[in-house]
């Protein structure tokens, strides 16, 4: 990420502010992918350049732990849409299925 955004000399939020995640949309998520170029977060979505930034976790208790048993520290999704369709691509990589959807209550 461009800048940290809890560095006390720079932005400085700190971690207690609460601040606007990036959007889990399908058509907006194409939007600031941009064609592959990752371009486009700041225009596509209401949290300005936050998503540009990053929380320098180090001082937290739960760092060495974290750095031990975090699998996911690096998941990209596999599947544009919110959270939960991505933990159905992450756990089997498969999406969820209601056939038949045009016949059941």
């Amino acid at each position: 990420a461009a800048f940290a955004i809890d560095d006390p000399k720079g932005f400085h939020e700190g971690t207690n502010v609460i601040t606007h995640d990036l959007w889990h949309r399908f058509y907006q998520e194409q939007m600031q992918i941009d064609g592959g170029k990752n371009d486009k977060f700041v225009a596509w979505a209401d949290s300005g350049g936050l998503v540009m930034g990053h929380y320098d976790g180090s001082s937290l208790p739960m760092w060495q732990v974290a750095k031990k048993y975090v699998l996911a520290d690096n998941f990209f999704q596999g599947a544009f849409g919110g959270s939960f369709l991505n933990h159905f691509q992450l756990a089997c990589a498969c999406v969820p299925a209601y056939p038949p959807a045009d016949t059941s209550p």
